[in-house]
């Protein structure tokens, strides 16, 4: 999966891995991939994520599912909104 960093997109490239933090360490986006400077806190943008889109996503370990974005014509998209902790614990209120 491509992999951009988007507060930092004209910075210094450094060769990461870009993983999951809640699945199994077999969860890997990119294994080696050139990304500008990632810090703590930057927002990246996994381009073409493939299965692990809304389709796969769940709120295992009570986390909101991410924000979507789609890129049409050069104009984004919000496809879906950030789930917050209101909207997961919902349906048990």
């Amino acid at each position: 999966h491509h992999v951009i960093n988007v507060s930092k997109p004209n910075s210094h490239m450094r060769k990461v891995a870009v993983v999951g933090y809640l699945c199994e360490s077999a969860d890997v986006f990119n294994r080696e991939i050139d990304v500008a400077d990632p810090e703590e806190g930057d927002l990246v943008a996994i381009l073409v994520a493939g299965g692990h889109g809304s389709v796969l996503s769940s709120n295992y370990n009570m986390h909101g599912m991410a924000a979507e974005v789609l890129i049409e014509d050069g104009t984004p998209r919000l496809t879906r909104r950030r789930q917050s902790y209101e909207d997961i614990m919902a349906p048990f209120v």
